[in-house]
C-alpha cells in the first residue's frame, strides 16, 4: 500500500507544477498520510470492502489542490491516470506470482513490484509531463469531460479485474490486463496525435490568414471574406 502511494504521489508531483519547496510539499504530505493511516487503523479496515484504500488514496486530492499550480480537473485526470498505472502493475504482478511462485505469494510480488515500478514509472512520467500534458492544457471543455469519463472508466476496470474479478486460471487475468494496458496506452497516443493535429491545423491557419508582423488580415483573408 504505501509503495503504490509513493508512486502515484512522485508522479504527481513531477508532473504537476508546485506552490511550495519539495520539504514543504514532503512535509504536508507526510503529515496527511499520518492521519489517513492513524484513522485506518482506529477505524477497523477489515470491515471495509478490499479496494477502499484506492478509494481512500483519492482522498489526496485535496492537499495535492492546495500544493499544486494545477486545475482541479488537471489534478483529478493525473490521479487517475497514476493509479491505473500502479492498480495495473500490482495486478499483473499478483497474478503472475500466482502463476509462477505460489507457495512465495507476499514476498515474490513486493519484489516483482518494485522492480516493475522501477521500470515503468520513468515511462509514465515521461508521458505525462510530454504528451499527456499537451491533451489537458490544449483539449476543449467538452472534450475534456471525455477525458475525465475515459480516465474514471479505465481505473474502475482495472480496480475491478484487480479486487473483484476471477475467473479460475491467472493466465486469462494476465491477457486482460495486457489487452486493458494496450487498450489504454493506444487511446491516450491517439488523443495526443488528435490534439498534436489540431494545433498544426491552427498554426497553418495563422500563417495562412495573418500577417506575421502586425497579425493583421492578410489579402487571402479579405478576399475570403469578399
Amino acid at each position: 500500500t504505501l509503495e503504490i502511494l509513493f508512486v502515484n504521489l512522485l508522479t504527481t508531483h513531477l508532473c504537476s507544477k508546485k506552490k511550495y519547496s519539495n520539504t514543504k510539499t514532503s512535509l504536508i504530505l507526510s503529515l496527511f498520510t499520518a492521519i489517513v493511516f492513524s484513522l485506518w487503523f482506529l477505524l477497523q479496515p477489515s470491515v471495509f470492502p478490499k479496494a477502499i484504500f484506492i478509494l481512500i488514496g483519492f482522498l489526496y486530492f485535496f492537499p495535492l489542490q492546495y500544493l499544486y499550480h494545477e486545475k482541479p480537473s488537471r489534478i483529478f485526470l493525473i490521479m487517475c491516470f497514476s493509479w491505473t498505472h500502479t492498480i495495473t502493475v500490482n495486478a499483473f504482478t499478483v497474478e503472475l506470482v500466482k502463476l509462477l511462485f505460489p507457495s512465495h505469494r507476499y514476498d515474490m510480488v513486493l519484489v516483482l513490484q518494485t522492480i516493475l515500478y522501477v521500470l515503468t514509472t520513468y515511462f509514465v512520467i515521461k508521458f505525462i509531463q510530454n504528451k499527456f500534458r499537451i491533451i489537458l492544457r490544449y483539449l476543449s471543455s467538452k472534450n475534456n469531460k471525455s477525458l475525465i469519463f475515459l480516465g474514471i472508466v479505465l481505473f474502475v476496470t482495472v480496480l475491478i479485474l484487480r479486487f473483484y474479478f476471477s475467473i479460475g486460471h491467472p493466465y486469462w487475468i494476465l491477457t486482460f490486463i495486457v489487452l486493458i494496458s494496450i487498450i489504454a496506452v493506444s487511446c491516450y497516443r491517439l488523443l495526443y496525435i488528435i490534439v498534436d493535429n489540431s494545433m498544426r491545423i491552427d498554426t497553418l491557419k495563422k500563417i495562412a490568414y495573418y500577417d506575421d508582423l502586425t497579425g493583421a488580415n492578410n489579402r487571402l483573408t479579405l478576399f475570403i471574406d469578399a
